[in-house]
């Protein structure tokens, strides 16, 4: 233990740390203390807020289990509601009223990393806007005082509005209800800083390796402490104590275990997956929630540190220390999202920046007989050795939680504490005490930081943020004065690193993943930032480059195997469609373009290179190339990307891009029926009547025709049918219009016609009937049928009508004379019965299905 603690008293010279105790005399203290638990920040709170003597060890990290892999909610359980009222179940009712005051308490200690968060629940169906309404409410009503914003219902426009992603087909309306959200990691840490700073011994990186046992007065083996083993040194020692706590989540059978090998299990760890996506997959400032997808489940999509976060999954597993999650799982939650959004957003899995799994520490109570039925609350265990166990439960209730088990504590174990109550209620947490919303102001004001930097900072550090800025170094512009990004998509600094170390972080890892969360994020990015985060934690830890190469090695595997960077891998492969000779040109021009050896290729050079080889793609075709075939969105094609590249445009396709349809040769023969216009040879019996185009001189003359004689008008309905007849027989037009441009032509034309006189118009929409012959009856009896809803705004509906009547007369026995009939003849008659009808029985007979063909 001298090399470490050696390590930490070079590390504080200098340094004012009177509250906050560096790491050696943290390590050096742990030996005698009345309470004593393998991990629980929370716990380790509540008893040294007591005036207990505590200490606390922690396997790896602050919050590098479950507590960091959360949903990031701080939650009621809308679901425990519901079963409560649906069952009848008075606990699941006391566990969700437990659990709305426990949220409203910590957002009142940790008002910087915990706030009211609005949650969307879109609604497809109308019924379900009155069921989910009232549940809604409910919930609210459970709340009561506690109750963080009023629950409320949105339109289909206003959804649409605040969550424009959001699918449009068949909404309905939106309810939107507030929970909380905060960040768990972080959470986490400040819960053991506060321990710490309270006179705590809390240890990260130290195993334990086996229970201490003594035998009491009755020849009872009770549990009087754990030997211990710092991983950092591999140095081992014992700590005595008078209660020990486990309080492992999914290690909780493990501890038991050491204290009774006989002790049956009853954790039952489940696996839950999330996956990162890029920003613009949400808004910022509201989530949503799928109530219930395709097994049942609940899904969320949530804004979280400028990105947005999908999840969760629930498949029983195996405890590991090295949970992974698999593409299965990744493709599920994909799947769950693409039925939520737009079609207009295409859900890629190029776009998942990164991808983890955590145990859920589900328990069954062994009390009750039922041993296989999970407790959905907490459950404390006492076991014959006095090993106090507290397993189960939520991030929510963590307080609650914690408060119970030392109460347990101090009843079996015959404790002292100064204070019996709890005082953890309402206790404010490191860093919220001067904190303020408008803190990150003065951040940028008096230190020259970001604003996005400066916000990142009040809103993980709260008051401690000025420390951190302290920390910061000179950019050398001018703007901004201080703080070097790590990242420069991300608005961490490398300060935080400086101050991680002084929060015990040890690790490239222990920075990546919980002082930051840029690994849970981006895990490329996590990556691409890692050589800089150990040349900082090599200057101020003095690491040798052993030491250096052992810590990039080693988060190099925690990004691949926990973060999903293996499955963002095997997700690209694409078969290459080379043969050897061929993948070695390629690789030749490859190396052509990547003149510095960086490795990869930008878009500039994927610029040169087309029209290096005389291939015409546009900016926005390579815009949209880049971001599908560059799955990591940092700009860079390597080579792996660049011969997948290169197959598509020999073979025509590849896996979730559109590269070959952009370099495509576009020059290929379009069907002539697209244009508008079929042409073909004239065909009598196909097509008995053809387009009549009038001259616009002689459609002009017709209103003044009619006007002038008003006889005409009664002659023509029997004169105009032989007269069409002759002119389209011996003067036939050969070509005729497709549907969709025939449609968007009689759109217009009954717009034009509203602007003539009744005779000009119905001379002109007669004519316009009689190209219905070449669609099929349902169109026809369409437009037949608006044609009759348009005569009717004129005041001698009942003599057109007549006149249609005869007309249709004329023309049906002249069809029937010739060798084709068209559906037309049918809709026309049909449409004639139907405007004769009074108002409720047309629209009666408008919905009675008609299954004619012809």
């Amino acid at each position: 233990m001298l090399t470490r603690i050696q390590t930490e008293r070079s590390l504080i010279q200098n340094e004012n740390h009177s509250k906050l105790l560096p790491n050696f005399l943290l390590l050096s203290s742990l030996l005698n203390f009345q309470m004593y638990y393998p991990l629980g920040s929370g716990v380790a709170l509540d008893s040294v807020s007591r005036g207990l003597k505590t200490a606390l060890v922690e396997k790896y990290d602050f919050a590098s289990g479950t507590s960091s892999r959360s949903t990031k909610l701080i939650h009621g359980g809308v679901r425990y509601l519901q079963k409560a009222v649906f069952n009848l179940d008075y606990e699941q009712y006391k566990m969700v009223k437990e659990a709305l005051l426990e949220r409203a308490n910590l957002i009142q200690i940790a008002p910087h990393i915990a706030y009211p968060f609005p949650i969307m629940l879109p609604l497809y169906r109308w019924w379900q806007v009155p069921y989910y309404w009232v549940g809604i409410k409910m919930y609210d009503l459970v709340a009561g005082k506690q109750k963080l914003r009023s629950s409320y219902f949105l339109s289909k426009s206003k959804a649409l509005e605040l969550f424009p992603m959001l699918k449009k087909h068949e909404l309905v309306g939106a309810l939107v209800y507030y929970d909380g959200q905060h960040e768990d990691a972080r959470m986490n840490i400040v819960l053991a800083m506060t321990a710490i700073r309270m006179g705590g011994s809390l240890a990260n990186h130290v195993e334990v390796k086996e229970l201490l046992k003594t035998t009491d007065s009755d020849g009872k083996e009770q549990v009087c402490g754990a030997k211990v083993r710092d991983l950092m040194t591999g140095e081992e020692w014992s700590i005595k104590a008078k209660c020990v706590i486990n309080a492992t989540g999914p290690y909780t059978d493990s501890i038991r275990l050491m204290s009774n090998a006989d002790n049956p299990k009853i954790c039952k760890p489940s696996s839950g997956v999330h996956i990162v996506l890029p920003d613009y997959y949400s808004p910022s400032n509201m989530g949503l929630l799928d109530p219930a997808t395709s097994d049942g489940r609940v899904i969320f999509f949530l804004p979280w540190q400028k990105v947005t976060l999908a999840g969760t999954t629930d498949n029983a597993c195996e405890v590991t220390d090295y949970p992974q999650p698999t593409e299965k799982e990744v493709q599920f939650i994909l799947k769950e999202i693409r039925n939520y959004l737009s079609p207009d957003v295409r859900v890629r899995r190029g776009d998942v920046l990164s991808a983890w799994s955590g145990i859920r520490p589900l328990v069954s109570d062994p009390t009750k007989k039922d041993t296989q039925s999970l407790a959905r609350n907490h459950i404390i265990e006492v076991s014959k050795e006095n090993l106090i166990t507290i397993a189960g439960g939520k991030w929510t209730t963590y307080r609650h939680m914690a408060e119970e088990t030392v109460d347990k504590a101090i009843e079996v174990c015959n404790l002292q504490p100064k204070n019996k109550a709890c005082c953890t209620k309402g206790l404010l947490l490191d860093g919220a005490h001067e904190w303020s919303p408008t803190l990150f102001i003065r951040l940028v004001q008096d230190f020259g930081l970001e604003n996005e930097v400066a916000q990142h900072l009040a809103s993980t550090y709260g008051d401690r943020a000025f420390k951190v800025a302290k920390m910061a170094s000179m950019t050398g512009k001018r703007w901004p004065i201080v703080g070097r990004r790590l990242h420069e998509e991300y608005p961490y600094i490398e300060a935080e690193v400086r101050y991680a170390i002084r929060e015990y972080a040890c690790s490239a890892v222990d920075i990546l993943a919980r002082r930051t969360r840029l690994s849970f994020c981006n895990a490329t990015a996590a990556e691409e930032a890692l050589p800089r985060i150990v040349d900082i934690m090599a200057e101020e830890l003095k690491w040798t480059k052993e030491q250096k190469k052992a810590n990039i090695d080693h988060c190099k595997q925690f990004l691949r195997r926990e973060m999903g960077l293996d499955l963002r891998s095997a997700s690209t492969n694409v078969p290459i469609n080379f043969t050897k000779e061929e993948i070695n040109e390629h690789v030749v021009k490859f190396k052509s373009l990547d003149c510095d050896n960086k490795g990869f290729i930008t878009i500039n050079d994927l610029r040169k290179h087309f029209k290096k080889t005389n291939q015409d793609v546009s900016e926005d075709h390579l815009h949209q190339i880049l971001q599908e075939v560059d799955l990591n969105r940092n700009a860079q094609v390597d080579i792996g990307e660049f011969l997948q590249l290169m197959s598509a445009l020999k073979t025509g396709a590849i896996s979730n891009n559109r590269l070959a349809y952009a370099v495509r040769d576009s020059s290929s023969s379009i069907p002539v029926e697209r244009s508008g216009v079929v042409v073909g040879p004239f065909n009598r019996n196909k097509i008995p009547f053809f387009l009549f185009l009038l001259s616009p001189s002689l459609s002009l003359s017709f209103p003044s025709l009619f006007s002038f004689c008003p006889l005409l008008f009664l002659l023509f309905p029997f004169v105009f049918p032989f007269f069409l007849f002759f002119l389209f027989f011996y003067f036939p037009f050969p070509f005729s219009f497709s549907f969709p441009f025939s449609f968007f032509i009689s759109f217009l034309f009954f717009h034009f016609l509203s602007l003539f006189s009744f005779p000009f118009s119905f001379f002109i929409s007669f004519l316009f009937f009689h190209f219905l012959s070449l669609f099929s009856f349902p169109f026809s009896f369409f437009i037949s049928f608006l044609f009759f809803h348009f005569l009717s705004l004129f005041p001698s509906l009942s003599f057109c009508s007549l006149s249609l009547f005869f007309c249709s007369l004329s023309f049906f026995l002249l069809f029937l004379s010739s060798a084709s009939f068209s559906p037309f003849l049918f809709s026309f008659f049909l449409s004639f019965f139907l405007s004769s009808l009074p108002p409720s029985d047309m629209l009666t007979a408008v919905y009675i299905r008609l299954d004619y063909s012809c």
